[in-house]
């Protein structure tokens, strides 16, 4: 696992969306679901080891947002409405800071640049929304390729969607940087070959940028 070092050589850098590009709070998230279901299980609801399945099969797309929302509202015995549902679903989702998106488009000029990201649906929705508030060019032009699991059919921390970025687009995992803030995903790209750096306070993915040399 790569840490944070001033002679990083790559060709190529995958970076993480949210908590890396995107400013997060999961728990604005948590309390507007509290709000609505005071009953509310934990850890069904955040914990890795418990969550329940509708979770992971709605982040990879195995099922939509309409079947998503009828099994929650069945295990939670709840009726929430799908306008009531986004509204907390996308609660954690706070900003892309202006000067980060600046970065990011000097960075693709320089690099192969790749975004890789376990996002479902409603969060997509969500987050091209607001960039289109940002920007006229589509997000996707920030990056030469976009990876979203719940249109990719896989996602991190499993090793075969790091291969496929890999042999898709000619990677040599040894040129290649990934960033994200979970540890469990930067040990998956790390079983490949890929350099990756585990981003984690005080460093933000700015303040992490301007402090590696990257030949």
């Amino acid at each position: 696992m790569a840490s944070h070092r001033d002679d990083l050589k790559c060709d190529a850098i995958i970076l993480d969306l949210g908590g890396v590009i995107l400013n997060l709070d999961f728990q604005l998230t948590l309390d507007r679901f509290l709000f609505h279901i005071p009953h509310l299980d934990l850890e069904t609801f955040l914990g890795r080891e418990k969550q329940l399945q509708i979770f992971s099969d709605f982040e990879v797309g195995r099922i939509g947002s309409e079947e998503f929302l009828s099994r929650f509202n069945e295990h939670h015995q709840t009726k929430m409405s799908s306008k009531v549902f986004v509204e907390c679903w996308n609660a954690m989702i706070l900003d892309l800071p202006l000067a980060r998106m600046e970065l990011i488009r000097r960075l693709g000029k320089k690099k192969r640049l790749f975004l890789l990201s376990n996002i479902n649906e409603i969060h997509e929705e969500a987050l091209l929304r607001y960039y289109s508030t940002l920007s006229q060019e589509p997000f996707s032009r920030l990056f030469e390729r976009v990876y979203f699991s719940h249109l990719l059919g896989m996602r991190k921390p499993d090793l075969d969607v790091f291969q496929h970025l890999i042999d898709e687009n000619g990677l040599e995992p040894e040129r290649t940087l990934f960033i994200d803030d979970s540890h469990q995903h930067i040990q998956g790209a790390s079983k490949t070959g890929i350099q990756a750096i585990h981003l984690a306070p005080p460093h933000s993915l700015d303040t992490l940028l301007n402090s590696l040399h990257l030949d």
